[in-house]
């Protein structure tokens, strides 16, 4: 059927249009689908600049082609800003009480050019109009024209092509050879963009000051495969040589018109834009963004961790949990410390570079709280049932769930009462060794006399009603109390902070009602008793509903994300009053020599979320389009990581500071004597919190990666059994 039809085409061509025209577009489809293996073709830029050394004094003016010449789109195909500019105007019209989809603009929009064409063929000019011409038109037949501004569509448009558009590879040393020559450079151009619009696109990717003329098609309405090289030839003295990447219009019809011209026609660029319809017609459009967000690689190896792996994902998380607010009535988005230091950023970036004000985003603010200053309040005695899910917690935080023993200070700690007043207390009713280690609280005799010491428990009481006070102060002044419903952001949860804050104030007719956004969820640690009525979600790992194994890996990652963004402030552990205000009280860390790699990565993070909210008009993919690619982008990192990351990250400790002070390595050393005992190696791997990075930093790279093949399903069943085993023996909450 195909050949059928093919062979009617060509009997109809010969009949109506001669032998000529056949051949000329034979040879035009033969060129532009097989020439890439014909000798005669420039491939690349580098290739015009060897030719333009041999014969910078042969031509006396060089003309260029514009686009997809010297300059390529970080899009494709070519009419997709054509569709993004539709998007945007049903968004408009939307807000207008119009409703009309992007595919119905797009389609009167072509309608409208049809015509437009027409009517200046009519008018015996080539078919050719302006931008302008086409935008006036749609807003008339969409019935808007009264009620939307104009130049904001025609800025929107331009402004697109400004944004997307780069220079060739090369292209800016072949200007530089020519124009150091003082030869005459010209460019020449088939498009609706007017001359100053396309001066504009050259301007802002630095090429404009090259040229001394540009001819484009809408201006002058005579086109490529009409009478524009003809008008060249009769405005410009000298002879010209013409370079562009269309065989019929730059080539066949320059050579028509008495000028020479050379084919640029790129494998490189073909691989590349056919890469990018490939990614933007599959599932994982979490790449074609990545490839259209881009940028060069930093020579600071953390910059490129920020930028390259833990950007993106977070990027992608926070844009997902501002569409999810938009729909929930929500006043104020609240991000806990300390990681939420970084995440608070990323919000308002996104909300100052992709939102407008009329799509009402709340407002962001840095919330200080942690169990430090939460466990207090939340309680009005000490008793059994506290310590055994303090017990529980200090256990379940054990790498490898390894018990650990503890002593009654380290709960005095975790409840912020282990100061000299409180422990001179104990002294005085008869409590002196709160450091011994406790075994069996059921069976200890300190816990006993501690918990059944009424003027101790009575001080506690105090001292609970004291710190609630203080953190309703607090939240009232960063205006958590008395909105209806706010959100709570954090990168990994366990579901105890905010049951915690339930606890403490949840009666309040104050305190609002509370949604929590998290990188990753693992909602088991709320404590016995309390009702954890807040609604969670988990944006890239959630345990209610995530595989075990795969769980695992992104839970990892949000830790990774957790220990390289923390700010240097230290952790609050209270607050007090100053000028009439309730501010936090910090009290600093072990891995304070860290920050100057933290904030190396805090940069490159922030670097990827302005170029991402920059260049997104160029997508408009809605965020739940890219979650799936950060989850599998933030599980490959866990599970192949770079080595190069992982050298620089394998001296970094996890610090726990509550419920008590533990440190662990992040990525343990495996040198050559634990590599020849492959006991050594197993204990080194099961001992690591990210055990594919202690893999990685293996002393043989090639033989890491048979381990961690053949000791990785080991690996992952045997942490699936031992969760398995805790849970059946209620270890979780």
């Amino acid at each position: 059927m195909d050949i059928l039809k093919m062979m009617c085409r060509v009997y109809s061509i010969l009949k109506n249009e001669g032998w000529n025209k056949l051949w000329n577009k034979s040879l035009h489809i033969f060129l532009n689908n097989y020439g890439y293996y014909l000798p005669f073709y420039n491939k690349s830029m580098e290739n015009i600049y060897k030719w333009a050394e041999k014969n910078i004094y042969t031509y006396d003016i060089y003309s260029f082609d514009i686009f997809d010449t010297l300059l390529r789109r970080k899009i494709h195909p070519p009419e997709l800003p054509i569709q993004l500019a539709c998007n945007y105007l049903s968004g408009i019209l939307k807000r207008q009480g119009i409703h009309i989809n992007s595919e119905q603009l797009l389609a009167k929009r072509l309608e409208i050019a049809k015509m437009l064409q027409g009517k200046a063929l009519i008018q015996n000019h080539d078919a050719e109009f302006k931008l302008e011409d086409v935008l006036r038109s749609l807003l008339k037949a969409s019935d808007a024209d009264d009620t939307i501004d104009f130049a904001e569509l025609l800025d929107f448009e331009t402004g697109l092509e400004e944004l997307i558009t780069e220079p060739m590879p090369y292209a800016e040393n072949v200007l530089k050879l020519i124009r150091k020559s003082g030869k005459r450079l010209i460019c020449i151009s088939d498009t609706y963009y007017s001359g100053s619009q396309i001066s504009k696109i050259l301007e802002k990717n630095n090429l404009l000051h090259f040229f001394d003329h540009i001819y484009v098609s809408s201006d002058i309405l005579l086109s490529k495969s009409g009478n524009l090289f003809k008008h060249v030839v009769q405005n410009e003295n000298g002879k010209i040589i013409h370079i562009g990447n269309s065989v019929s219009n730059d080539v066949h019809m320059a050579r028509c018109a008495g000028i020479k011209s050379i084919w640029y026609n790129s494998k490189s660029e073909r691989n590349r834009t056919r890469k990018l319809s490939k990614l933007l017609s599959g599932n994982d459009k979490f790449k074609y963004v990545n490839a259209i967000v881009k940028r060069k690689h930093s020579n600071d190896i953390m910059f490129n961790l920020g930028y390259d792996v833990l950007g993106p994902v977070l990027t992608v998380c926070i844009h997902n949990i501002i569409e999810k607010i938009k729909g929930q009535d929500i006043k104020r988005v609240f991000f806990v410390s300390r990681d939420g230091f970084i995440l608070k950023k990323i919000h308002e970036v996104l909300a100052a570079g992709i939102y407008d004000e009329y799509d009402g985003i709340p407002h962001g603010d840095y919330l200080c709280i942690n169990k430090y200053t939460l466990t207090l309040p939340s309680i009005t005695r000490i008793g059994y049932e506290e310590i055994n899910d303090l017990e529980k917690v200090i256990k379940e935080n054990k790498i490898n769930f390894s018990l650990v023993d503890f002593s009654l200070a380290d709960i005095l700690k975790s409840y912020s009462l282990y100061t000299e007043e409180f422990v001179d207390s104990l002294s005085s009713n008869g409590i002196v060794n709160i450091h011994d280690t406790i075994k069996d609280v059921h069976k200890s005799d300190v816990i006993y006399e501690f918990i059944s010491n009424e003027n101790i428990q009575n001080m506690i009481e105090s001292l609970s009603k004291l710190a609630k006070t203080n953190l309703y102060n607090y939240l009232s002044s960063v205006g958590f109390m008395g909105h209806g419903k706010i959100a709570i952001v954090d990168s990994q949860s366990s579901g105890r902070t905010t049951a915690l804050l339930r606890a403490a104030l949840g009666n309040h007719e104050d305190f609002p009602k509370m949604n929590g956004y998290y990188i990753s969820y693992w909602g088991r640690e709320t404590p016995d008793g309390i009702n954890q009525s807040t609604l969670d979600y988990g944006l890239l790992t959630d345990c209610r509903t995530e595989g075990q194994l795969s769980h695992l890996r992104l839970n990892t990652f949000s830790l990774i994300v957790e220990l390289l963004t923390k700010p240097n402030h230290g952790i609050p552990i209270g607050y007090r009053t100053l000028n009439d205000r309730t501010i936090p009280i910090f009290k600093k860390t072990d891995d304070a020599g860290n920050y100057r790699l933290r904030s190396v990565v805090n940069d490159g993070i922030l670097t990827y979320t302005k170029d991402y909210a920059k260049y997104y008009r160029a997508h408009q993919l809605r965020p739940e389009q890219l979650l799936s690619g950060a989850k599998e982008s933030a599980a490959r990192y866990i599970s192949f990581p770079n080595r190069r990351y992982v050298e620089e990250l394998k001296n970094y400790y996890i610090n726990i500071t509550w419920p008590i002070k533990m440190n662990f390595k992040l990525i343990e050393d495996i040198n050559f004597m634990d590599f020849v005992k492959i006991k050594g190696v197993r204990k080194k791997i099961t001992k690591s919190v990210w055990f594919e990075g202690t893999l990685t930093n293996m002393p043989v790279p090639g033989l890491a990666i048979l381990y961690h093949l053949l000791y990785k399903p080991y690996f992952y069943l045997k942490r699936y059994t031992i969760a398995l085993i805790l849970k059946k023996r209620e270890l979780y909450g």
